[in-house]
């Protein structure tokens, strides 16, 4: 490997190097499952004993194998891609603030079985997001999710005022977040680029 032999393998910029790489790949899906974990395990074991407690590229390595994991585990509950991405979450909110997409990925997860967790990192998410970036495109995929958890908490507790009016904020400060799941019955502007 052209990084290794010029930095040796312990050099920070090889791990974040090799990192992107095999992040990389886990995106688009072209992996050896076997291999993939195992270069995985290893890239997040480098990173825990070369890089500093504040690095990035550390939290990075625990957050990709943890969406590898939690798609090989086919999102199952407490599994590896639980335990990884919820190290990367927490490492995240020890360092800097919040990183949205950390929040956005186990919450994505936890939804799936426990929606009282997902909601709450979700509500915390979108408060920090909504503060510091507006309305941008990750401030929109938590709103989706966010209103997601918020309708399935509902219709749980379908009693719970505090849940409706949650929902109405979030709405007023996002108007359009529950666009993805209400199908296409509106025929309004907004959705009309939506397949370009």
């Amino acid at each position: 490997n052209a990084y290794e032999s010029l930095n040796g393998p312990e050099d920070p910029s090889t791990i974040e190097a090799e990192l992107l790489m095999l992040e990389v790949q886990v995106n688009l899906g072209y992996y050896d499952s076997d291999r993939m974990e195992k270069d995985l395990k290893k890239m997040f074991a480098l990173a825990q004993k070369v890089l500093g407690q504040y690095s990035e590229t550390r939290i990075q390595s625990a957050f990709v194998l943890g969406i590898f994991m939690r798609d090989e585990e086919n999102w199952t509950k407490g599994g590896e891609g639980e335990k990884y991405l919820r190290l990367a979450y927490t490492w995240e909110k020890e360092t800097f603030c919040s990183d949205s997409e950390y929040s956005y990925e186990l919450a994505r997860l936890l939804l799936t079985y426990d929606h009282t967790e997902a909601l709450k990192i979700l509500r915390e998410a979108f408060k920090i997001e909504i503060k510091s970036t507006g309305k941008n495109q990750y401030c929109k995929l938590i709103a989706g999710l966010y209103h997601e958890a918020l309708q399935e908490a509902i219709q749980e507790e379908s009693s719970n005022s505090a849940l409706r009016e949650e929902l109405e904020y979030l709405k007023e400060q996002m108007p359009g977040c529950d666009d993805s799941d209400s199908g296409s019955d509106s025929d309004s502007d907004s959705d009309i680029d939506s397949d370009s």
